[in-house]
């Protein structure tokens, strides 16, 4: 490292070596080196290489685990841009990031044993590459909300933002609305990450929603590595329902991911016998359009989401304001409770 990089030790969380590289066996003695020889000098950084989805094989990565022994598994994609816009239905996007997820989550989950007895984290780069643009294409702000907040859900403990400084100023000097949308996300995500440091994702389901093709009505495509919400999938929730409370989407509803967790040995709040789970809403839009035909603000993709308890249980159910990181008790109407999620959205709940 640089002598300046050297005065900012302290400050040090993480070390990517190298960058969507391909895997071999020259490249695995390689990373396995230089990660024992690193992590003998530097003890509390987070060493990790990153890829894009399907460039290593599920063997491959289950290689890197038990060798390289990686602090966490981290990844990239870049799913909303023109290229992507005209070969991904935009409903699909959810399901393919969810997907694109697991393929790091589950492995992840097993730890470098595979075993499931010390699992590790991960997480992923989001999506800002070039400032957010590729071609005429922004990213929306429900498009950003959704991979870090989606990434939450399903238990992600990692996210980075690639590029920052272009995302900082415009060609006038001010800070563009790309870094106060990430802005936003960043502060909602640190309010709540007091309470998913200490968790362990377990489960993960999806309500899917719908969407119009050629007149008709059909229900959104699930992931292939996540399956559909049913009573009794998160902690004491019968069903989930949201009402899209906009005109994207043609109005229909979009896909709500349901994340479920159990609370990590040593946690601060162990012995109160929470249960924990998350609800994100994954409707966006955006789409591909020029600036001067944006939508996909936050607002603008609002669901209106119910839930359901089983009305058995005599423990008393609260939510995280990502605002300012406080334990808030659930308003019940009955069995039932209803709140509103901007596009891209998660709420965190527990039982206590």
């Amino acid at each position: 490292m640089t002598g300046e990089q050297l005065q900012a030790l302290d400050r040090l969380v993480s070390v990517c070596f190298g960058d969507e590289q391909y895997y071999d066996d020259e490249e695995a003695a390689a990373i396995t080196a230089w990660m024992a020889d690193f992590r003998g000098r530097h003890t509390d950084v987070l060493l990790h290489t990153n890829q894009i989805n399907g460039q290593w094989s599920g063997k491959q990565i289950a290689q890197y685990l038990r060798e390289s022994k990686p602090d966490i598994l981290t990844f990239d994609n870049y799913y909303f841009n023109a290229g992507n816009m005209k070969r991904t239905k935009y409903h699909s996007i959810p399901a393919l990031i969810a997907d694109d997820t697991n393929e790091f989550r589950i492995p992840a989950m097993g730890g470098h044993d595979g075993s499931g007895e010390e699992p590790i984290p991960f997480g992923q780069y989001l999506q800002c590459f070039d400032c957010c643009c590729v071609g005429f294409y922004t990213v929306s702000e429900s498009q950003k909300n959704l991979v870090a907040n989606l990434t939450a859900t399903m238990g992600g403990k990692w996210l980075n933002l690639f590029r920052l400084p272009l995302l900082v100023m415009d060609g006038d000097g001010a800070l563009t609305r790309h870094f106060h949308e990430y802005a936003e996300i960043g502060r909602e995500l640190q309010n709540l990450s007091t309470h998913l440091a200490q968790l362990q994702t377990t489960d993960v389901r999806v309500v899917p929603g719908r969407h119009k093709w050629q007149g008709l009505t059909l229900r959104n495509r699930l992931p292939r590595t996540v399956r559909a919400f049913k009573s009794g999938s998160a902690p004491h929730i019968e069903s989930i329902m949201a009402t899209n409370l906009g005109d994207e989407n043609d109005g229909l509803p979009g896909d709500v991911f349901i994340g479920s967790f159990t609370v990590l040995p040593g946690a601060s709040f162990e012995r109160k016998g929470r249960e924990y789970f998350a609800v994100c809403n994954a409707l966006t839009s955006g789409n591909g359009l020029k600036d001067e035909d944006r939508r996909g603000f936050c607002d603008e993709t609002r669901q209106e989401v119910t839930l359901t308890t089983d009305g058995k249980q005599t423990k008393t159910l609260y939510y995280v304001n990502p605002a300012t990181g406080q334990e808030v008790p659930a308003q019940l109407d009955g069995d039932s409770t209803v709140f509103i999620l901007g596009g891209g959205k998660v709420r965190l709940f527990f039982w206590e």
